[in-house]
């Protein structure tokens, strides 16, 4: 049997100072990197100094779909046109885009052997109900 000095290694203190509680699952702050326990978890609960710092806000570009990061209080039109002398490609756009056109264009017969193999004979796909018997 382990002797009470074992369990209370296992645990960790909450970092509060009003709070102490001893929790044995406890939750790091990704920012502040200190311990707390379920109560004290969130940034807000246990008031966290460098809350935010980890935050990311990306825009997606609409000509080439890839993601543009913004660092905190940058204008977007500052760092969209600063992607575009970097090197924004429009032809990723359809390299992202292409997979959803492919399943767009299906032929019918296609999406009928689908629903017919799926839902049975009897029903129609749902894409292409012009299809129904």
């Amino acid at each position: 049997m382990a002797s009470d000095a074992d369990l209370l290694g296992l645990g960790e203190h909450c970092s509060v100072g009003s709070c102490r509680q001893i929790d044995f699952l406890p939750f790091t702050c990704d920012c502040c990197k200190r311990v707390f326990c379920l109560e004290h978890r969130t940034y807000e609960a246990h008031s966290c100094p460098s809350a935010g710092s980890r935050a990311t806000t990306l825009i997606v570009c609409p000509l080439c779909a890839k993601a543009v990061h913004l660092t905190p209080g940058q204008d977007p039109n500052v760092a969209f046109e600063a992607h575009q002398r970097a090197g924004c490609d429009p032809n990723n756009y359809n390299r992202v885009h292409k997979v959803w056109r492919t399943l767009q264009l299906l032929p019918p017969e296609r999406h009928a052997r689908r629903a017919e193999a799926r839902d049975g004979p009897s029903n129609p796909c749902a894409r292409n109900p012009h299809l129904a018997a």
